[in-house]
């Protein structure tokens, strides 16, 4: 099945999108990810959890400001706020503040101990432990906003707002602009 997020809240499909039913309107999801059975909905004020296709929702991360980023490695989750990035290492259970603090995080995307974090207005920050610790990418990828981000086996694309999308064979050590 299929599951959406938007301003009316979570639908989901068992007929690969056919038909949709409402599952969840009780808050405004701004970003969704699914990590197996586990559902992870960033708000207006924190993330959501559900371990049930979201019939039920838990409310772990409670911090008053929006959620735009989430993503995942394993059993660490991350959660990217308008001031900063908030860390769980037990699947969304508990939560901490892991960095970037002052900066809007609208984009994310993690993969085995590698995170990068897209800003608004500051480039792009990684991580190269799972999270505990977040510096500058390397080269031109410190200023402009970073508002996507995608990965092709090892190779990670990052989207700069009026910069082009660029790409790093070596999990961002160095950058590369492409032609798009």
């Amino acid at each position: 099945g299929y599951v959406i997020a938007g301003g009316a809240g979570i639908l989901s499909s068992s007929d690969n999108g056919m038909s949709w039913n409402l599952v969840n309107n009780k808050f405004n999801t701004r970003e969704l990810k699914a990590n197996g059975e586990v559902l992870y909905a960033g708000d207006g004020d924190g993330v959501y959890v559900s371990h049930d296709y979201g019939v039920n929702w838990d409310h772990p991360l409670i911090i008053n400001l929006p959620v735009e980023a989430l993503s995942y490695s394993g059993n660490v989750i991350y959660a990217g706020s308008y001031n900063g990035i908030y860390r769980s290492t037990n699947s969304g259970l508990n939560w901490s503040f892991a960095g970037v603090w002052g900066y809007m995080i609208p984009s994310m995307i993690a993969k085995e101990n590698y995170v990068f974090t897209g800003t608004s207005g500051y480039g792009v920050y990684r991580s190269t432990n799972y999270g505990q610790l977040y510096s500058f990418a390397p080269t031109s990828l410190t200023n402009g906003s970073a508002y996507g981000f995608g990965m092709i086996g090892d190779t990670v694309f990052a989207g700069l707002s009026g910069e082009g999308v660029f790409r790093s064979t070596n999990y961002g050590v160095n950058w590369i602009k492409t032609e798009l």
